[in-house]
């Protein structure tokens, strides 16, 4: 409850709102009912009697409702301290002239992250089936690879499985973003494409008459293996952004002859 731009808080003004109203009530009926100002009195002070619990009541609850959304603050930012933040996953950037959206995961967490599976939900159109993907690593992370090798890294997906307009497709083997242990360096991540085809991917067709309300969810299943803890991350991401396409040039673009 900021009072800063002048104005009254929100539970302030509704309870001051409310005892006005009954001062009002109260004055219309001794108008209709001729009662006396002896009266009038004992009647506020018998009706404030009554409605005290109510308004403890009414204020204690909204004494506990801040208390428990600053304990619930704290508790993530403690969790955070100690290592225990939960990852997240953003899309980095979108899929433009031929080039496939990449989705990045940070591990904000002390414990190795691993994702084992992706999932792509669309209600509206048939997204089609992705072959594999493609990874690269922060420099932080530890190489499956050789010295000097950053990648990108291909992983194929294992026969898919289709339930009630959603796909989920498992890697054939998982791959991980090491633990932030290192507090003064940024956390570990990966930066995570979609293939749908071996050539070059083009799906223009599709993508042309679609609007950017058309949203597609990809969503990253794994885990921290040490706590047993399942991690999903949902990324949603228009359809006609995540689906490579290459934009028909104007007439103004195209070479003179």
């Amino acid at each position: 409850m900021k009072m800063s731009d002048g104005r009254i808080p929100p539970v302030a003004g509704g309870f001051a709102a409310g005892i006005l109203t009954v001062l009002v009530v109260v004055a219309a009926a001794d108008v209709l009912f001729g009662a006396s100002p002896v009266s009038w009195a004992s009647e506020l002070r018998n009706w404030l009697a009554a409605t005290s619990g109510w308004v403890g009541f009414f204020a204690a609850a909204v004494g506990a409702y801040f208390v428990f959304g600053q304990l619930a603050e704290q508790r993530r930012q403690t969790a955070f301290i100690l290592g225990d933040g939960a990852a997240t996953t953003e899309v980095y950037t979108y899929a433009m002239d031929g080039s496939r959206a990449v989705f990045r995961i940070i591990n904000w967490n002390r414990r190795i992250l691993t994702i084992r599976r992706v999932e792509i939900t669309c209600g509206t159109v048939l997204v089609p089936r992705p072959l594999k993907i493609s990874y690269t690593m922060s420099p932080g992370n530890v190489e499956p690879l050789g010295p000097g090798e950053r990648g990108p890294i291909e992983v194929e997906f294992k026969p898919a499985r289709f339930d009630a307009g959603k796909s989920t497709y498992v890697l054939q083997y998982a791959i991980a973003a090491d633990g932030w242990l290192n507090r003064s360096a940024s956390p570990n991540f990966l930066d995570i494409s979609i293939h749908f085809k071996e050539e070059a991917e083009n799906f223009t067709g599709l993508v042309a008459a679609l609007e950017e309300s058309v949203i597609a969810t990809v969503v990253f299943h794994g885990d921290h293996d040490e706590a047993q803890q399942d991690v999903v991350l949902l990324a949603p991401i228009p359809v006609c952004h995540f689906l490579p396409y290459v934009p028909e040039r104007s007439r103004n673009d195209r070479p003179s002859i």
